[in-house]
């Protein structure tokens, strides 16, 4: 459902994290989204082209103004993060097919939540399941498969399966 909206620009206070300062900015929000108990915000400089992700929690002010702005005709939310594992959208990373290899009881959980729209399963033994996925696999996607530990494998794409393996190694050099 495409709608043209006329809403205000928003000006706030933002501090990022590890930012010494607040910022001032003025922005068209465009939607929201909930992801990981948290709330973000899509939107949009005035007067530039490309939107960008902001955290509720980090504004520490706001305010309503009259001034408009018109939302893009065809501009859904859905589409916007429909390649996305949760609210990162790097164009820099392509969507890809990735393979997940689930064993034992992760695979229920793999059925029952699905890390994305796209899941599938593809193959299935008394062992293990295979998952297939269509998605950018940004740093934000690495932390679901980082939790599940030795029960799930990367299988495909290969670099992502080197950076899960990368990363286990090293949370366990911290122990040693």
């Amino acid at each position: 459902m495409n709608r043209k909206w006329d809403l205000s620009g928003v000006p706030f206070w933002y501090k990022r994290y590890g930012a010494e300062f607040e910022t001032e900015m003025i922005v068209e929000p465009y939607c929201l989204k909930l992801f990981n108990r948290r709330w973000y915000g899509l939107v949009k400089y005035q007067n530039k082209k490309s939107c960008f992700i902001l955290s509720f929690d980090r504004i520490r002010d706001l305010q309503l103004t009259k001034e408009k702005f018109s939302v893009a005709e065809d501009f859904d939310a859905g589409i916007w993060f429909s390649d996305c594992y949760g609210i990162v959208r790097d164009t820099d990373v392509k969507v890809q097919k990735v393979v997940l290899r689930a064993y034992g009881k992760e695979v229920y959980y793999m059925r029952d939540l699905p890390l994305h729209s796209s899941q599938k399963e593809t193959e299935t033994t008394d062992e293990w399941s295979d998952f297939e996925i269509h998605i950018r696999p940004t740093a934000d996607f690495y932390t679901p498969l980082l939790a599940r530990g030795p029960q799930i494998k990367v299988l495909k794409p290969q670099w992502l399966a080197d950076e899960i393996r990368r990363q286990h190694r090293a949370a366990a050099e911290l122990y040693d």
